[in-house]
This record gives structure tokens, C-alpha cells and sequence, in this order.
């Protein structure tokens, strides 16, 4: 577990709170002034991230198969309308693709994040359980 000491008057989200997510830091309000990190904060992230990142992927493999032949029918509307829509659905598509690299991309900085927390913490405290 890591400690954070803000600033008085900064805030911290809280994690499964209502309204409102952060409480201001007024020297003892919220934890006592310290933020506590744990290890399966930064996992749970790392899992929210790949998860979206599996989403969006299979969304945009789903979304990329609509635009691969003309749906609107053989006849001058219905190609009109196949050819004005491809292209806003083919960027649309690749918006999705990098959002999800990017979603991935964070898990494993979420998981990098908590190793390198719990060895700092592990090299800095080695008296102290963590």
C-alpha cells in the first residue's frame, strides 16, 4: 500500500462513494488527510481497461463486416446511400480500433504501475509488511 500526502484543500476520488466523488482535504476529513492505494486498485483498473479494450475490438470487427458489400439494394439510392456511408463507418472503425489499443495499452500501464509501486514500496520499507 502506498500513502499519498495531498496538500490541504486538494481533492481525492473516492472509490465507491455517492455524490459527490471527491471529498476536499481539510487536514482530516477523508482518511486523515493520507490517500491509501492498494495493489488491487490498480489491478481492478488494469481489468477495466482490458475489458473495454476487448469490447471495442469486437465492436469494431462487428462494425467493420457492415460495410463490406451494399445493403441498400442495386439501384441508384441505394448506392448513393452505400457510398456516402462507407467512409463515415470506415473512420468510425478505425476511431474504435485505436481507442481500443489505447484502453490496452493502459491496462498494461495500470499493471506496470502496481509492480512498480509494490517494489518501491518493498525496496523503501523492507521492515514494514505491505
Amino acid at each position: 500500500m502506498t500513502d499519498y500526502y495531498p496538500l490541504p484543500g486538494d481533492s481525492v476520488s473516492i472509490p465507491n462513494s455517492s455524490t459527490p466523488s471527491t471529498v476536499p482535504l481539510d487536514g482530516g476529513t477523508a482518511s486523515g488527510g493520507i490517500v491509501k492505494l492498494t495493489a488491487g486498485e490498480w489491478e481492478k483498473r488494469a481489468q477495466v481497461a482490458a475489458d473495454g479494450a476487448a469490447r471495442l475490438a469486437a465492436l469494431t470487427q462487428a462494425l467493420a463486416g457492415t460495410v463490406g458489400s451494399n445493403h441498400f439494394g442495386d439501384c441508384d439510392e441505394g448506392t448513393s446511400m452505400y457510398e456516402a456511408l462507407r467512409p463515415i463507418i470506415e473512420t468510425w472503425v478505425n476511431q474504435l480500433h485505436t481507442q481500443a489499443v489505447q484502453l490496452s495499452t493502459l491496462s498494461d500501464a495500470c499493471l506496470r504501475a502496481d509492480e512498480t509501486i509494490t517494489s518501491v514500496d518493498a525496496s523503501l520499507t523492507p521492515d514494514i509488511p505491505t
